[in-house]
């Protein structure tokens, strides 16, 4: 096949394991008080190696008791997969002297170490569909990275696969809602479904000096703290930016706009319901500044108007929008609508289509919910994120912003989504300042 590639990485250096590294790395093996065991659960806080570990520990196991043999290798979606599992592993097999083919086009890898050759398919498990892929296999053993982010679905349908004498599967997650079917179906029910429980924090992980430790300490509060760095199952429960404070709430005279590195504007676009705009900067340091906004509440307005026709058109927003840019007193540069990427929802389609017929620059936003949450939470939390006291209706909503307890008994973390359009837009434009767009941009920000 044209597509496949041999590996090309550098090998992986070890470092020391600690006693609970040690026994995810050996659980299988004949020695060990748990080899008879069909499931794995590593669990815990971020940077405590258990990924690291799991992903050598899966490639052992395959290479030194199958041959010629089906195997898979899971993540949220088939590209962080790629990024977070396949990567290192090729690192790993290098190390241990296993030669692996990529075949891209097909998502597989081809593990191969003298005679013994085995297959390792790669899955994205974001949603219930993720389940038909896996149909038809037979697998001798997975690894499953985030499991309590995948559908109950996909985990059965890959667990029934497991058909091989002496088939294992090896999962990895930071823990999540003590409701989710993760917890209540799989590692309450561990001893009745023949498997071992391995729970980790950074201090399972002896390659963390204390200063990385304090480090990404700081990184997280609430309920992203609760579950990062002290690893425990909990709810995410009341406010969701309970980090913010006054610290993070400027007055426009303390912005320091002759810093602007680059514009951008947030949007959540709502025909009935509200649409918000927010315009901010990242700076040359890295903070982003939120400067100033645009708040319309169409079934509001109509309401008290008793008159429908108040509602506003794609082609008035994209007007107000227009407006909105020229009338910015702190836009640096002499930058014009024209040339300030637009963070619009993917799902605006027709507000899109109108802003680009009217020579604006629009981008789909990045709509991953939680992801974004955490993103603005650890901004917040550091200090890099700051928002004008003019932007009132962020300010608001960023004070009322909370989980939806309903969902959160279903296994479910989800905002309630009331009020909320100005944090969407504020969602949105964070995540677009997080993209990394050249390697210019790189090289440019680490001096080189």
């Amino acid at each position: 096949m044209a597509n496949n590639k041999s590996i090309v990485a550098k090998a992986f250096k070890f470092q020391p394991f600690s006693k609970k590294q040690l026994e995810l790395l050996s659980w299988w093996t004949k020695e060990s008080p748990y080899k008879d065991k069909f499931i794995c659960v590593a669990d815990g806080s971020v940077r405590s190696g258990k990924t690291i570990v799991a992903i050598t520990s899966f490639v052992l196991f395959l290479m030194s008791n199958f041959n010629y043999q089906n195997a898979s290798i899971s993540g949220k979606t088939v590209m962080t997969a790629r990024r977070n599992l396949v990567n290192p592993l090729k690192q790993i097999c290098l190390t241990l002297g296993i030669e692996v083919i990529d075949h891209r086009s097909e998502n597989f890898l081809e593990l191969r170490q003298g005679k013994t050759c085995n297959l390792v398919y790669i899955f994205g498990g974001k949603d219930e569909r993720a389940q038909d892929m896996v149909q038809g296999l037979t697998l001798a053993c997975s690894l499953i990275d985030e499991v309590v982010l995948m559908p109950e679905s996909f985990y059965n349908q890959l667990v029934a696969r497991h058909s091989v004498d002496g088939a294992k599967i090896f999962t990895t997650s930071n823990p999540g809602s003590p409701w989710s079917w993760f917890y209540k179906d799989v590692i309450k029910r561990l001893p009745k479904i023949n498997g071992i429980y391995l729970h980790f924090t950074m201090d399972d992980n002896p390659s963390l000096s204390e200063e990385v430790k304090e480090r990404y300490k700081q990184l997280y509060s609430g309920v992203w703290k609760r579950r990062f760095i002290d690893g425990k199952w909990c709810v995410a429960d009341g406010l969701i930016y309970d980090m913010l404070s006054p610290v993070n709430i400027k007055h426009p005279d303390d912005i320091p706009y002759d810093k602007a590195e680059k514009w951008y504007i947030g949007v959540d676009y709502g025909t009935a319901n509200a649409t918000a705009f927010e315009l901010g900067f990242k700076d040359i340091n890295g903070n982003i500044y939120i400067c100033k906004e645009y708040y319309f509440a169409g079934r509001l307005e109509a309401q008290e108007q008793g008159d429908y026709d108040s509602q506003k058109t794609d082609i008035e927003y994209t007007n107000d929008m227009r407006q909105f840019i020229s009338d910015n007193e702190y836009l640096t540069d002499g930058l014009t609508y024209r040339e300030i990427p637009i963070i619009v929802d993917p799902a605006a389609n027709s507000f899109k289509l109108q802003l680009r017929r009217y020579h604006m620059k629009t981008k789909n936003a990045n709509n991953d919910v939680l992801d974004g949450i955490r993103t603005v939470a650890t901004l917040f939390s550091q200090g890099k994120l700051y928002i004008s006291k003019e932007c009132t209706n962020l300010i608001q909503e960023l004070h009322t912003y909370s989980w939806d307890s309903k969902k959160q008994q279903l296994g479910i973390d989800s905002p309630c989504k009331v009020n909320d359009h100005a944090c969407d837009a504020l969602r949105y434009l964070v995540m677009e300042t997080q993209r990394v767009h050249s390697i210019e941009n790189v090289t440019r920000r680490i001096g080189l």
